[in-house]
């Protein structure tokens, strides 16, 4: 574990994102579960993890409204304390041939799944010190787009791979580590 306890779980109320908050809080790291529109399922995950023993609290964060995705960082170091983990999982799937892909379609996939990350990793890390670690969850179906309708999609998962690397770099000299997984299909509500 860091020497900063506190991991930023975006999109964990539920499905994967959950998983990884409770995988982390069993390490002992304080949880910042986050939500978009499902506060109770976020408040049930907080009571569950407070039930064993572990730190957390929810944060409603809005991966379209770019004021949500700035106050995230400072309201969750405000109440918790310094973040030592930032996991953006936060994501977004609405699939769609070419032609009927709207700009609007388009701008959603890119302000969840790249411009939320992007902000996020920027906030966290001015606050992070050695030993800090952002881990982005991307997507096998970004890699290999397994059926049609999947361009915005792949296109943000894409753009996530390169910032990934970009970081690593970027971010070395702090020592912070920064890693991308790629999930293939999983079994959630999603």
């Amino acid at each position: 574990m860091s020497n900063q306890t506190v991991a930023l779980v975006t999109g964990s109320s539920r499905g994967i994102g959950a998983a990884i908050a409770e995988a982390l809080a069993e390490r002992g790291y304080t949880i910042a579960i986050t939500w978009a529109s499902n506060r109770k399922a976020a408040e049930d995950g907080v009571a569950a993890l407070e039930a064993r023993g572990h730190r957390a609290a929810a944060f409603h964060l809005d991966g379209t409204d770019p004021d949500s995705v700035a106050s995230l960082v400072p309201r969750v170091v405000e109440r918790l304390g310094p973040i030592g983990v930032l996991v953006n999982n936060a994501g977004m799937v609405a699939p769609g041939p070419l032609i009927d892909t709207s700009d609007d379609a388009f701008d959603s996939h890119f302000e969840v799944n790249v411009r939320t990350p992007f902000v996020l990793a920027r906030s966290a890390a001015a606050q992070m010190g050695a030993g800090g670690r952002i881990i982005n969850i991307g997507s096998i179906w970004g890699q290999a787009v397994p059926m049609p309708g999947l361009g915005a999609y792949a296109m943000s998962k894409f753009a996530l791979v390169g910032l990934t690397r970009a970081w690593a770099r970027d971010l070395a000299g702090s020592g912070i580590t920064v890693n991308i997984v790629h999930p293939g299909p999983i079994d959630t509500d999603m």
